[in-house]
């Protein structure tokens, strides 16, 4: 985990080298707006005595903003019309560089926090994995079920304050496209699929959001490279797996998984519509999603076992004695953090899930979909492998391969390319990239 979270710092810090120039220039401007008054001063007032004045003058103001800028700045201004032009020039150019660095730093604090959130959602694969090894083969549907019904209710007070009926139609558009995905990958799983060939299926939503951003406004040849980078890192963390169980792997539900990319791609683009139509209601729309989706696990679960919900089987998922510490143990996990969970670990799943890694992150994603496009933000998110692996060392104790090295490498080169950090090192590739990049009509 410590080289994995180092891995994410150094990206963030490569990045942030470009914001090196946001800092507090006072000083420096005022030495030129002093500089700029006293050239105006002999220009226009010939005479070397009242020059003097003028610069005597200058010098004061500058001591005194030197304690409150902005009053005697514009003090100076109001005083001095002569000098306007020359100082509110470099003022507006100070003024517009710090606004834009500004912008710049706010956007790297929404890629950190999307970046946390692709971590916890990259931590449910072990946590889930952990729950259903000692739950019942049949109670994983449930489990799924209770993770977003809990979300449901705990955001459904906020669907009131809603600005309008149109953004809970947006949330509810979102929600749809979550819950085919999700509805696709318990089908795939259901019929065969395996676990490593859905997540790798999965990984290429990444793909999805740039084939529609592409056919919309076109993309710049380095976002291809990054998805590229992307999706040869993911296969190096999944691929393995799918060979371990041989070529009889492959089955009918590998089709239906299909599906997952295209939900979740599809819910990005809708996403980042809906969030920028109603930038004030980022929390109903999460609601508004987690409700869909739950409904709809909840219909397919009630569908599949021919059980009022009231009547499903929840007790299943509360502390017992049926799942201890030594069942814990027995089902492959006596090393990792969850082993001290002991009959806690169903609960415990179940409201991290429920409460963190959904109704927590939704709210999250939906914040950070008002500042990010969201071709930028699938590329972030396919980190989430990545932390998987991760976070499956750290609580189940798992080992780390080769291809998995080999992967993160490669996933965190896909970050890098797509922040131009590749081309910067390699001007041979910023050459090509930008000669196979389409060139946009200005019409």
């Amino acid at each position: 985990m410590a080289v994995l979270v180092a891995c994410s710092v150094v990206w963030l810090g490569i990045s942030h080298h470009n914001l090196a120039s946001f800092r507090p220039r006072h000083a420096p401007l005022l030495n030129r707006l002093s500089e700029e008054a006293i050239t105006s001063s002999k220009t226009s007032m010939p005479d070397p005595s009242l020059s003097l004045n003028v610069a005597i003058l200058t010098q004061s103001l500058k001591q005194e903003a030197e304690r409150t800028f902005e009053g005697a700045a514009y003090e100076t201004l109001d005083r001095h019309p002569t000098h306007t032009s020359a100082m509110s020039q470099v003022a507006s150019s100070d003024v517009n560089s710090d606004d834009h660095a500004a912008s710049s730093w706010d956007v790297w604090v929404w890629r950190g926090l999307l970046l946390i959130v692709t971590a916890c959602w990259g931590a449910n694969f072990p946590v889930i994995k952990a729950s259903l090894d000692v739950l019942d083969s049949g109670d994983g549907p449930l489990f799924v079920a209770a993770r977003f019904l809990l979300s449901a209710v705990v955001l459904a007070p906020c669907l009131i304050q809603a600005s309008s009926s149109a953004a809970l139609r947006a949330g509810a558009e979102v929600g749809l496209w979550c819950a085919f995905g999700y509805a696709t990958q318990a089908v795939a799983l259901a019929l065969g699929s395996q676990a490593n060939t859905a997540a790798f299926i999965c990984s290429m939503q990444a793909v999805v959001v740039t084939l529609v951003a592409a056919s919309k406004e076109g993309v710049h040849a380095r976002t291809w490279l990054a998805v590229a980078l992307a999706v040869a890192g993911i296969a190096c963390l999944e691929v393995p797996g799918i060979l371990a169980e041989g070529p009889l792997s492959l089955c009918p539900g590998d089709l239906f998984a299909l599906g997952q990319p295209i939900g979740f791609g599809m819910s990005y683009i809708v996403l980042e519509r809906a969030i920028k139509n109603h930038p004030d209601d980022a929390l109903q729309l999460s609601a508004m999603q987690c409700l869909l989706i739950a409904l709809t696990s909840l219909s397919v679960l009630t569908a599949s076992t021919g059980m009022a919900p009231w009547q499903l089987p929840w007790s299943h998922l509360l502390p017992s004695a049926a799942v201890s510490a030594t069942d814990v143990a027995s089902a492959g996990h006596s090393e990792g953090a969850v082993a001290v969970c002991g009959n806690w670990l169903v609960p415990a799943a179940v409201g991290y899930t429920g409460l963190v890694s959904t109704a927590l992150t939704m709210w999250l994603q939906a914040s950070i979909f008002k500042r990010l496009p969201a071709v930028d933000a699938s590329i972030i998110l396919s980190t989430e492998p990545l932390w998987a692996t991760g976070f499956g060392m750290w609580l189940l104790g798992e080992a780390i391969t080769g291809s998995d090295i080999m992967g993160g490498a490669l996933i965190v080169s896909a970050l890098l390319a797509n922040e131009g950090v590749l081309e910067k090192a390699s001007p041979m590739l910023a050459q090509a990239l930008d000669a196979t990049t389409p060139q946009q009509s200005s019409d």
